[in-house]
């Protein structure tokens, strides 16, 4: 499940940390940032369904015009607060483990401009804090960096001892759905990327309009995971 949300340059939310228990209730006024809240965990569920970043914050169609995907509200000029160029969510989530639960950190930055399509700015998973890095664009506070406008490089989790675990990934979609089912990469990558996946993928998004006589005149917000 996931215990924290945290939200930096995201919509309305310029910095919030949103706490979650095995049942979280949202209610508030219109406007208060309940819709906003709604649609950073669509975010990381459009993340788990394989699309590109754009398709994420836009729309996905497919084949004879059937639409799979509507995006987030407002698109990329209202993705960002107040007109910024980049926002950053990160989650932590408890993932099932044999006999025993894991601590997992994800997050990602994405990269905002006008005339091109958005990019990973940064992005990292982390799996038990004494584990450290499954994969990460700036470890040690230190960024990697591109290698041209459309890759973004990573470092993965590796031995000691071994090749280089710098790899280049496409900047324009997650790194996380990039390595889960790569099979040339080991498992001690890919499984922690595939248990994160499946967690987003598990969000259920139920109707946000309920009837007077069980709300009033409030709403709320209700995200099953």
């Amino acid at each position: 499940m996931l215990r924290t949300l945290t939200l930096t340059n995201f919509k309305n939310f310029e910095s919030a940390t949103l706490s979650l228990g095995p049942l979280t209730l949202l209610v508030g006024a219109n406007a208060s940032g309940k819709s906003n809240l709604r649609d950073a965990f669509r975010f990381l569920h459009g993340i788990s369904r394989g699309y590109t970043l754009a398709e994420i914050i836009g729309e996905k169609w497919g084949e004879g015009g059937i639409l799979h995907w509507e995006g987030i509200r407002g698109g990329l000029k209202e993705t960002a607060f107040h007109g910024t160029d980049s926002f950053q969510i990160e989650a932590t989530i408890n993932l099932p483990g044999k006999g025993r639960t894991r601590s997992a950190t994800y997050a990602i930055e994405l990269l905002l401009s006008d005339g091109r399509p958005p990019a990973i700015g940064a992005e990292w998973l982390l799996l038990d804090e004494s584990k450290g890095y499954v994969f990460d664009t700036h470890p040690d506070g230190e960024p990697l960096g591109p290698s041209d406008p459309h890759h973004i490089t990573v470092r993965l989790a590796q031995p000691a001892r071994g090749p280089d675990p710098r790899r280049q990934f496409l900047s324009d979609r997650p790194v996380l759905t990039q390595l889960a089912n790569d099979s040339r990469y080991s498992k001690k990558v890919t499984e922690p990327a595939q248990a994160v996946i499946q967690v987003f993928a598990g969000m259920r998004f139920l109707d946000r309009e309920f009837p007077a006589s069980v709300l009033g005149s409030a709403r709320g917000l209700l995200v099953a995971s």
